[in-house]
Formats: structure tokens, sequence, C-alpha cells
């Protein structure tokens, strides 16, 4: 069969990637991918955090549409705020460089167990934040904590990484509104 004639690419870090559902095909963005009917191009990368430079990574594959899932490590490693959000800022300018005229759907981060002194639910603000300055209708936030009913039962034990049932919410609540 030929290749779907619309193309999403996806940049995040392991909750994209989709190393940690029971098999690739389960995972959120093939599941989108599949939903669509769309080719999938995932560059997510386990243990990545906001880096300006990543929307370079997504040069030559000329997508029709984006989705980014980031700021679980950034989190987790407590990245100081202004940082995070200059850096999301950054990949966001980096990203319509290459590809000015296209959406890019900005996902804060999921529902997470773990709890750290900056908050987790800081670094989506920083996010929401980062979207309001760039003031693009193009860039379209999404809020990660409404993909998901959460808990145990969408997530693997480690509280961070949505289990075959949690990439099968994400995909399914991503396909009502992601469109070209």
């Amino acid at each position: 069969a030929d290749r779907p004639s619309t193309r999403i690419a996806f940049g995040g870090d392991s909750i994209t990637h989709g190393f940690t559902t029971t098999d690739e095909s389960v995972s959120w963005p093939y599941l989108l991918g599949v939903a669509k009917d769309w080719e999938i191009v995932n560059v997510g990368y386990g243990s990545r955090r906001c880096y300006p430079s990543d929307a370079t990574n997504m040069a030559g594959i000329n997508p029709d549409v984006a989705s980014y899932l980031i700021g679980y490590n950034d989190f987790g490693g407590q990245v100081a705020l202004a940082t995070f959000k200059s850096d999301y800022i950054s990949f966001v300018n980096n990203f319509r460089a290459l590809y000015p005229t296209i959406k890019l759907y900005c996902i804060t981060p999921l529902w997470t167990a773990t709890v750290l002194a900056i908050p987790i639910e800081t670094y989506r603000q920083q996010i929401r934040d980062a979207l309001t300055t760039l003031a693009n209708p193009l860039n379209v936030l999404v809020e990660g904590t409404t993909l998901t009913l959460g808990g145990a039962g969408s997530f693997n034990a480690d509280g961070i990484h949505p289990n075959d049932t949690g990439a099968a919410e994400i995909a399914a609540a991503l396909a009502s509104v992601v469109t070209v």
C-alpha cells in the first residue's frame, strides 16, 4: 500500500519515544498515526530535556503537522524555570524557522506521581506562558493532564510513563484534537 499522504512528526522524551509500552505498536504516537491514517516520524528520545537544538532534528522530515511533549525530565532535574521557559521558546522558534506554516501541538507534561520541590505544574505553566509570549495560533496548547485518566490504571509502576492503557487514552484524546 502507498504511504499515507499526511505526515506527523513527534518530538519529546521517553513518553513520546514509546519504549515503555509492551510494544511500539501500542505507543501513543503509533496509535494516533493509525487512527488518523497518517505516516508517523517519531524523534522522541528517552531521558531528553527541552533543548532548542532538538528542533533541528526535525529538519528534512517535512511534516504536515507536529507535536512536542516535553518537560518531565526538566522537572525531574529541577531545571531553573526561567531556563526551561527560555529553552522552550527557543525550541518553538527554531521549529518555526523550519516549518512556519504547520501546526505544532505543544503538550504539557502528563500526570505523574512524582513530587519535587518545584512542582511539575510550574513547568506546565512555563509552557503556557511561553506560548502566550509567542502568540502564534499555529502553536496549539494541549493540556497533558487531560489526555489520560491518570493514576495506576494509565501509568507504569514508575508513575511517569503511560502503560498500554494510558497510551491508548492519549492517542484517542489527541485523535479528536489534532488536525492538519
